[in-house]
């Protein structure tokens, strides 16, 4: 077999300087021939890719949570009260829906009408 068999990535390349710099390269240990360009192409295995840093899935995880976290955050950023006038307009009623006053209302009534009974 000759280099064309091989990848580029089963090659290691030795440097030795004796008389001068001379370069040569060695197959790795683990080097299979697996480029065959006279056979079907079938028979020669494409060279994959490594994944990258974000493709794993301990990264798409992290990714993930910090997202999560970002988010939540944001959300009870926008919950906080920074001064009275804040307060006041998230209290203020006529910004909510009116059904929820009336079913408020009669809630309130049903329980003084109970306590009332009670007592």
């Amino acid at each position: 077999m000759c280099s064309l068999h091989f990848r580029e990535s089963d090659f290691l390349t030795e440097t030795k300087t004796t008389q001068g710099p001379i370069q040569r390269r060695i197959l790795t240990a683990m080097a299979i021939p697996s480029i065959f360009p006279n056979l079907p192409h079938y028979l020669s295995k494409p060279e994959t890719e490594a994944r990258t840093a974000a493709a794993t899935s301990t990264v798409r995880r992290q990714n993930a949570i910090k997202k999560a976290e970002d988010e939540a955050n944001k959300f009870l950023e926008a919950d906080n009260i920074h001064s009275l006038t804040e307060l006041r307009i998230k209290f203020d009623r006529s910004s909510l829906d009116s059904s929820i006053f009336e079913f408020s209302d009669q809630v309130r009534s049903n329980i003084l009408n109970n306590f009332k009974i009670n007592n």
